[in-house]
């Protein structure tokens, strides 16, 4: 298989919500995250070994149901990231959201 590359992502987006939270988690191994809500504005920072992309999901369920959902990539040739954001129905393939809300601020690989 192709060799795992470690991603450093750095995303935002807005919701409706007005708190200020900020923290950290080792998700499972080899993928990581930061985030900072300020405001209605939520910052992540993620961290994956991986190959090819990155997905992140936030949903009041908890799980794929109603998930407002990215996925992030670096492409190895310019090393430019770009993101794409979807929404999920459920246990399936989610549905690109027609409001591209998630904004990349940063990308890198290694």
């Amino acid at each position: 298989g192709a060799a795992q590359v470690l991603h450093r992502l750095i995303v935002t987006t807005f919701f409706a919500l007005s708190v200020a939270v900020s923290g950290s988690a080792q998700v499972m191994a080899g993928y990581a995250l930061q985030w900072d809500i300020t405001g209605s504005t939520l910052t992540v920072a993620i961290s994956a070994a991986t190959t090819g992309w990155v997905g992140f999901g936030l949903a009041s369920s908890g799980g794929m149901y109603g998930a407002d959902m990215m996925v992030a990539r670096v492409d190895d040739s310019t090393g430019t990231g770009s993101i794409s954001d979807y929404w999920s129905r459920g246990e399936v393939t989610p549905s690109l959201d027609e409001q591209q809300d998630w904004t990349l601020l940063a990308a890198a690989q290694a």
